[in-house]
């Protein structure tokens, strides 16, 4: 089961015009066990909204694949995504609407049983936070005042590659 599952990872970089340094914080090992992890860090546009996914970056001189392509890799295995492997480095994200777009459950009614594992089977699914407390939340083009949730831009961005038209001829980042 392990093997189906894709972690979350922060990749950050800091720096000044004399060294850049980063950083890759995956989660924990006792944790991750035999998961896969992906870069799950969004790039803001100029005017602070998220539009674009990065598929891919680099960290020590070497292609990283994201947290996106790797849910989307795994779901194309599985035969649940659909359309052309999306190529290129980002993907412009095709918002199917704002907050809300995709059926959420809270954690706690899955955790209690109140939710069988059954509603889960044959579907990627998603488990993250929608809390502003915990600051992943950002302004997208449906949701500029009241942002969307880190988890819900994810479900955006694999709802878009597993669009076929939407997949094809990506622009390169």
């Amino acid at each position: 089961m392990g093997d189906r599952i894709v972690l979350a990872a922060a990749l950050t970089t800091v720096g000044d015009a004399s060294f850049v340094k980063q950083a890759l914080n995956p989660p924990i090992p006792l944790v991750r066990g035999r998961a896969t992890f992906g870069s799950a860090d969004y790039d803001s546009d100029a005017d602070a909204f998220v539009r674009r996914a990065t598929l891919t970056r680099d960290f020590q001189d070497r292609e990283w694949p994201g947290f996106d392509l790797l849910i989307y890799r795994l779901g194309a295995q599985a035969g649940l995504a659909r359309g052309t492997p999306p190529s290129g480095r980002e993907l412009l994200v095709n918002f199917r609407g704002g907050p809300g777009t995709f059926p959420m459950v809270a954690y706690h009614r899955v955790v209690t049983s109140e939710i069988p594992p059954s509603v889960f089977e044959g579907k990627i699914v998603l488990v993250g936070a929608t809390t502003p407390t915990l600051h992943d939340i950002f302004p997208t083009p449906f949701a500029a005042q009241s942002g969307m949730s880190g988890v819900e831009i994810h479900a955006q961005t694999l709802e878009t590659c597993s669009r076929a038209s939407r997949c094809a001829g990506l622009p390169a980042g």
